[in-house]
């Protein structure tokens, strides 16, 4: 079953949405995967092609930050908390043990910190490199730019959480969505 918006009621500071949408780098993913004649799912290694980070801004509010296209973003929550149509399915996990203030702090200050950096747009090409040619490791990524799950695994690793066991340059949605330490909460 597709949820095309999260009750907004559900959602905490420090959660994780992962969403399957209709979006230029959703786009791109799924183009740049056909002109490589293998499955979209495999760029991102999965049905998921974007992760976005609920952070809460220095009033207390909760918005979402995010690396798009335009690079870095810290928007209103109500993006996806409305139905719309570009976004297919979403999904909301949080960390399934306790963060302490500390942490939560930590991850905040980096996701806001890191507002306005490019978007890595050679570490999504990469993705594709490191499937042809069965790397463990992603050939091409900048590290000065960012994409949306690397963004997620290096905020969760300034608080000293791994969420996966992969490094944040080769992080997907799909490592998201599977990660031991996230839970399912819509």
């Amino acid at each position: 079953m597709s949820n095309t918006h999260i009750p907004i009621e559900n959602i905490e500071g420090c959660d994780v949405i992962l969403a399957k949408t209709d979006t230029i780098v959703g786009l791109g993913i799924r183009e740049q995967a056909q002109s490589a004649q293998i499955q979209p799912e495999l760029v991102t290694n999965s049905n998921w092609n974007h992760a976005a980070l609920v952070v809460q801004d220095d009033d207390g509010k909760l918005k979402v930050a995010e690396a798009l296209a335009q690079g870095i973003v810290i928007r209103d929550l109500g993006y996806y908390t409305k139905s719309r149509s570009d976004l297919l399915d979403v999904m909301l996990l949080r960390y399934k043990y306790t963060l302490a203030p500390s942490q939560k702090k930590r991850i905040n200050r980096y996701a806001l910190g890191k507002a306005g950096t490019k978007y890595d747009f050679l570490g999504i090409a990469g993705f594709l490199v490191k499937i042809i040619l069965k790397l463990w490791f992603n050939p091409i990524a900048d590290d000065q730019r960012l994409f949306c799950s690397e963004y997620i695994a290096r905020a969760y690793q300034k608080a000293h959480i791994a969420l996966t066991p992969n490094p944040p340059k080769i992080t997907s949605p799909e490592d998201l969505a599977k990660s031991e330490a996230l839970e399912r909460v819509v």
